[in-house]
């Protein structure tokens, strides 16, 4: 019996430490297509400082979801690289592009989904045969909308 509860004990000691080690987030780059992402992947530009003007140009970045069921969402946070500009969250539905207008710097997309979702993240224009886009009145420059969720502190954590 001792023996057993002690068993017991280690096994449920072993759990909590376990579940104590923060999640280890997939890191892919940009641009990536149809990534797999079942709760956090962080996609990171590769930056190139052959040009520079880069900081002065204004481009877009994508982020596009895509899933077998219309009813599902991605929250996405883009941010700079040196984590002095966050942007979002905002949540995305199935089959939607986010469109945020960036400068010339590094930047990085942080996508988190309670479910399997495929994601797309580029630079540039979207593709015309990608769904429609709607723009957001509540933050120029971005589409869809934000919702706050207590997820801040793990993007500063990166």
């Amino acid at each position: 019996m001792k023996k057993l509860l002690s068993m017991l004990l280690m096994l449920i000691a072993g759990s909590c430490l376990i579940s104590a080690y923060p999640q280890v987030i997939p890191v892919y780059t940009i641009p990536s297509y149809n990534i797999s992402v079942n709760g956090l992947a962080n996609f990171r530009e590769n930056y190139s400082s052959s040009n520079p003007n880069q900081i002065q140009e204004k481009r877009e970045v994508n982020v596009q979801i895509k899933c077998g069921t219309r009813d599902c969402q991605a929250i996405v946070w883009v941010y700079r690289l040196d984590r002095s500009i966050i942007l979002g969250p905002y949540t995305v539905d199935c089959d939607n592009i986010l469109t945020v207008e960036v400068d010339g710097n590094e930047w990085g997309v942080l996508v988190q989904s309670e479910e399997e979702v495929f994601v797309d993240v580029w630079f540039g224009q979207p593709d015309l045969l990608k769904p429609q886009r709607v723009k957001s009145k509540t933050a120029p420059g971005c589409i869809f909308f934000e919702r706050p969720i207590p997820l801040y502190q793990d993007l500063q954590n990166l």
